[in-house]
């Protein structure tokens, strides 16, 4: 059988004022409605950058 390959990336937060702002916000805010996963994916996919990626 197989091994399945995980599409999972971490992502870390270092102590500073900006990511723990981010973090907090992410747990205080996100992770119980729509999910912290969704909502990155989400800000990715209206990002300019990736949009012109994906129009390659």
């Amino acid at each position: 059988m197989s091994r399945k390959q995980s599409l999972k990336l971490q992502l870390s937060f270092k102590e500073n004022i900006r990511d723990l702002e981010i973090y907090t916000f992410l747990l205080d805010e996100i992770k119980d409605t729509l999910g912290i996963s969704t909502y990155i994916k989400m800000l990715i996919s209206k990002d300019e950058k990736f949009i012109s990626y994906t129009k390659k």
